[in-house]
């Protein structure tokens, strides 16, 4: 029994020495390392490593709401959410003969409408108010159904999403009359410098950006309807 317990005694004695044997060359050479080239020894695995204010993600405005405060420069204007609150230029804006993807997959330019009033309307799936509010989008449409100077264009920003799918997820909403518009690579978004989700804008016959909307609204309502008139009786 005794010749037992030696034994076992030898071999964890042994088998420590051997444990030691092979971390202190590493813990030699590390800090061999660190005189030779003065670099610092990179923190144990159970240290915190704590991230400077400066390298945390920035926090982005949710769909609707627009920039936060922290985030809005001196000249940005505090128009958002409520339809009163559309932005009308002095001047018109100047924009450009984009394009975008239409039904059957048509590509679609800006000219086509030239001669006509425009609302775009910008939307993306991943917006719940951008869906909560586009059926008053598809009444505004019927309300202005046959006038042949307003084009109403609600154009999807969602990137690289399937045409199909977009149509699949409007139907699966109950928004089955609303036409799907995609600016795919989203470079109308980047042209108009979108931030807000929804944004709308309404152009002139001749492409020029006469007033501009950030946030949801509600376009089936009198004052929404009168505004469009008012804007295309000039």
């Amino acid at each position: 029994m005794t010749g037992f317990l030696l034994k076992r005694y030898i071999f964890f004695f042994l088998l420590g020495l051997l444990l030691v044997s092979a971390s202190v060359p590493a813990f030699i050479s590390a800090f061999a390392q660190q005189a030779v080239t003065g670099e610092e020894l990179p923190p144990p695995l159970t240290e915190k490593i704590i991230v400077s204010e400066k390298d945390q993600p920035k926090t982005t405005s949710s769909c609707g709401a627009g920039p936060t405060l922290a985030e809005k420069g001196e000249n940005d204007d505090p128009f958002e959410g409520s339809f009163m609150a559309f932005k009308t230029y002095k001047r018109p804006k100047e924009s450009y003969d984009f394009s975008f993807i239409g039904k059957d997959l048509k590509t679609i330019n800006l000219s086509h409408y030239k001669g006509k009033y425009v609302l775009l309307h910008f939307w993306a799936s991943w917006c719940r108010t951008c869906v909560t509010e586009l059926p008053s989008i598809v009444t505004l449409q019927k309300k202005f159904e046959g006038q042949n100077n307003l084009a109403i264009l609600p154009i999807a920003t969602d990137i690289n999403r399937p045409f199909v799918a977009l149509r699949g997820f409007l139907d699966r909403h109950e928004i089955k009359e609303l036409p799907v518009f995609y600016d795919r690579e989203i470079d109308i978004q980047r042209h108009f410098a979108i931030r807000t989700m929804p944004s709308s804008y309404i152009l002139d016959p001749n492409g020029r950006i006469l007033h501009e909307m950030r946030g949801p609204t509600d376009w089936s309502k009198p004052e929404a309807v009168d505004f469009i008139k008012g804007v295309i009786s000039q």
